[in-house]
């Protein structure tokens, strides 16, 4: 009986380890891996050694996106209670509607030059048929933004609108996306003239030669398919669009003004403007920005001409909590950093960041 006891005892507990352990697989998660962080930085800034890293001392890895005028930053940012970094890095081949950030980043960047540059403008004046015109009024994304003249100071992409009276009395708005700042990827133009037997000619001037398609609309109806197209107009000005499609997949979608009336009221394409600027081209430049004890440092603030940026790792690290593409960059980095008074530092190290991708 002893015995038959002492089993029982023993199926007993047996029984109930089991099922504990049953218990601990569907409740408990594993443990998280205790490793080195993944997301830091280890540099010098200024004189001083300057470390952070992702889950040491209350610290945090953001990854997001901004806009800045219509351009799409990539933004990873580590943060302390002392300090806080920011890398930002702005998105390149603004007309490739299938280009994909992660799939083109270079691997040398270069820094966003200081702002204050003029990066485009356009004077009334310019224009092959200005003595027919009384005034232009500009909109830039909307807002007006002056008469005749226009001037853009900060690099991005714009919707910009001429509002144009000829001296005949005659009115009409044109608008065309600018990539300011930024090299399009594709150089082609529409250009057009009007017969004396009220035939719309219209054509597109391809430096490169790799116009894949274009479709065509006049005042909003589709006309043709052609790369050039000839069609009867009448009397009266003409909003003519082309849908310019590239072989490497550029989209681009350009506007001008046709004159059915023969008096001289047309405006030519306005695009050719955005590719008058000839400084420094912001397409995957990077930003780089230290908080330190109530001062902001920046390289924009700084000439970093000869500074560099170079990409050691660039790949796919997961999800973050709102399902996004977080991709893990890589670099060592050598550049300099102004406050706002003028205070300059330099920063030279190798970070570790989180930024998302499309």
């Amino acid at each position: 009986m002893k015995g038959l006891n002492t089993y029982r005892v023993i199926l007993l507990c047996l029984l109930i380890l089991s099922a504990l352990t049953s218990c601990n697989k569907v409740e408990i998660d594993e443990p998280p891996f205790q490793g080195s962080p993944v997301f830091k930085v280890e540099a010098m800034f200024g004189n001083e050694q300057f470390d952070l890293a992702a889950g040491e001392d209350e610290c945090e890895l953001d990854s997001y996106v901004q806009n800045e005028n219509g351009v799409t930053m990539y933004c990873g940012k580590l943060s302390s209670s002392e300090y806080t970094v920011k890398l930002k890095i702005f998105d390149g081949s603004l007309d490739c509607p299938e280009g994909k950030f992660q799939a083109l980043l270079p691997q040398t960047l270069s820094y966003s030059p200081p702002n204050g540059n003029t990066f485009m403008h356009i004077d009334a004046s310019d224009f092959p048929n200005n003595s027919h015109i009384e005034q232009i009024a500009w909109y830039v994304d909307g807002i007006f933004y002056g008469t005749d003249y226009l001037e853009i100071t900060s690099p991005g992409k714009y919707n910009i609108c001429a509002d144009v009276t000829f001296d005949n009395g005659s009115t009409s708005m044109v608008c065309n996306e600018f990539l300011v700042g930024f090299k399009p990827s594709s150089d082609a133009f529409v250009r057009h003239f009007v017969d004396q037997q009220f035939r719309l000619h219209a054509w597109i001037d391809s430096y490169d030669k790799n116009v894949e398609s274009v479709v065509w609309y006049v005042d909003g109806n589709q006309v043709s398919e052609e790369e050039s197209m000839i069609v009867q107009v009448n009397p009266a000005l003409h909003k003519v669009m082309a849908e310019i499609h590239f072989t490497n997949g550029a989209v681009r979608k350009k506007t001008v003004l046709a004159d059915g009336t023969l008096e001289g009221c047309f405006l030519d394409d306005l695009t050719i403007f955005e590719t008058l600027y000839t400084g420094h081209l912001y397409d995957f430049t990077a930003q780089f920005e230290i908080s330190y004890q109530g001062q902001i440092y920046k390289t924009q603030l700084s000439t970093n001409d000869s500074s560099t940026f170079n990409v050691t790792e660039w790949t796919y690290y997961g999800k973050n909590s709102s399902g996004a593409n977080i991709y893990k960059i890589t670099a060592s980095v050598d550049c300099l950093l102004s406050n706002s008074s003028g205070d300059e530092l330099p920063f030279s190290g190798n970070i570790i960041f989180g930024i998302p991708g499309e």
